[in-house]
């Protein structure tokens, strides 16, 4: 498997040919959940070419995703108190899984390394915190807008292979609601819609209905 993670490839040789050696790699279907919610974290996930939620689960069964991860970055899950968190597949494709020691003891022996882990980290949290600011103020139709063109980013194409009932977990929303934003947008000519697609059609009219969040959610920064 090629180093096709940002982070894989910033690595230097011998720490990345280690990393190949001990770990596995994942071949992953859309809508797979995995993840080891235990402290401290086992492995650490550097995605190749799938698109990774970081979702958290309710007691009642609600849902919401949290952050995306995809080729820039990595993701290891640690527990939160009263909550479930897993990763979810987006987008289908490889990872790979690297023990979490080998990556720890990296960033505590290497600058480098370091700095990497550290904007990663950074990057996360600003998903985290901005998304649930666009949760509780931006409409459906802003956030399904938000949540597209955030998978754009890390995939080649136009095309996003989700369902109605997927991108309704992954907004911690109704499915109606989904399916009602998505029949507007279909019919203002900014999508087509197919059997479990979304084909984007007009980036103007996107970039117009998308909340400004968005911005601020670029790949790899904050």
């Amino acid at each position: 498997m090629a180093p096709q993670n940002d982070l894989l490839r910033a690595l230097s040789s011998d720490i990345r040919d280690k990393w190949f050696e001990h770990g596995h790699q994942l071949t992953l279907t859309v809508g797979q959940v995995f993840g080891e919610p235990r402290h401290p974290p086992s492995s650490v996930y550097f995605p190749v070419s799938a698109v990774l939620a970081w979702v958290n689960w309710l007691g009642d069964g609600a849902s919401s995703a949290i952050a995306l991860i995809g080729h820039e970055g990595m993701i290891a899950l640690e527990p939160m108190h009263g909550l479930g968190q897993h990763l979810v597949t987006v987008c289908a494709g490889d990872v790979l899984k690297v023990p979490a020691h080998l990556v720890i003891d990296e960033a505590r022996n290497n600058i480098d390394m370091s700095l990497l882990h550290f904007r990663n980290q950074q990057a996360l949290l600003t998903q985290i915190s901005q998304s649930a600011v666009c949760n509780q103020h931006h409409s459906v139709v802003q956030r399904l807008l938000r949540l597209w063109q955030a998978i754009l980013l890390r995939i080649e194409g136009r095309t996003v292979q989700l369902t109605h009932e997927q991108m309704a977990q992954l907004l911690g929303t109704r499915r109606e609601r989904v399916s009602q934003a998505c029949a507007m947008l279909e019919k203002m000519g900014v999508i087509r819609q197919g059997r479990g697609r979304i084909s984007l059609l007009d980036n103007q009219a996107l970039s117009e209905q998308m909340c400004p969040c968005y911005g601020r959610l670029t790949l790899g920064g904050t």
